[in-house]
């Protein structure tokens, strides 16, 4: 047996810098450090889709979910909440990251206060946002302060998905596409130091009865 070493033919050679340094960082030491355990539930989103033809505006599909996560995450504190040591901190607004993939890495900006605004501006603040984190146009207030992150692959035509936590945050949310039947699969990962299995699973039933019972009274107008 030969004692050569074989190497493939390099396309090319990148080092590990700037956003994609950082997120390698923070998701390593998630992965490291937060023990994290999965809940998933099989949400009903056709009343979702029907709600959606019935609105002028046409909110993206992400808008229903951050907006749904947002008036569940006000019912569920240790869910919306970030950690520094052995400090938890409930948060008294959603501000909700949003996952954007760009040629330059994955970007999170935050929609705040998500649970004070209205469909039509969530989706209008998400479109925005993903569109200046293409243009690499952000700014760190864009990107602090969220207290929840939602992640949607379903457009890549994934059914089901366990998303890492973005830290100091203790929940993240991944989406999965909408399936023939009008389904979807949502998995919460979420830190075990700060709540247990029992509060995720209630946050899940709330998110599920917004989902599938509140969309149709998710308000038209910002509301304050």
């Amino acid at each position: 047996m030969s004692s050569e070493i074989r190497e493939p033919k390099l396309r090319e050679k990148i080092q590990i810098e700037g956003i994609r340094k950082t997120i390698a960082e923070r998701l390593s030491y998630s992965n490291r450090e937060i023990p994290a355990a999965y809940l998933t539930v099989d949400v009903d989103m056709g009343k979702v889709m029907a709600d959606r033809e019935k609105r002028a505006e046409r909110p993206s599909i992400n808008a229903y979910l951050v907006k749904a996560c947002a008036n569940a995450l006000m019912r569920h504190p240790y869910v919306n909440s970030t950690t520094d040591g052995d400090i938890i901190f409930l948060a008294a607004e959603a501000n909700v990251c949003v996952a954007v993939d760009t040629p330059n890495g994955l970007y999170a900006p935050v929609v705040g206060n998500a649970e004070a605004k209205s469909l039509a501006q969530i989706s209008k603040e998400i479109s925005e946002l993903a569109d200046k984190a293409r243009k690499g146009e952000l700014q760190l207030y864009d990107l602090t302060g969220g207290t929840f992150t939602v992640s949607n692959l379903g457009s890549f035509g994934v059914e089901f998905f366990i998303p890492i936590i973005n830290p100091p945050q203790t929940g993240i949310l991944g989406i999965g596409r909408i399936r023939d039947n009008g389904h979807a699969y949502l998995t919460l990962s979420m830190d075990h130091r700060v709540f247990d299995g029992a509060e995720g699973a209630r946050f899940l039933a709330d998110l599920k009865k917004e989902i599938e019972e509140n969309v149709g009274s998710f308000p038209r107008r910002r509301v304050f």
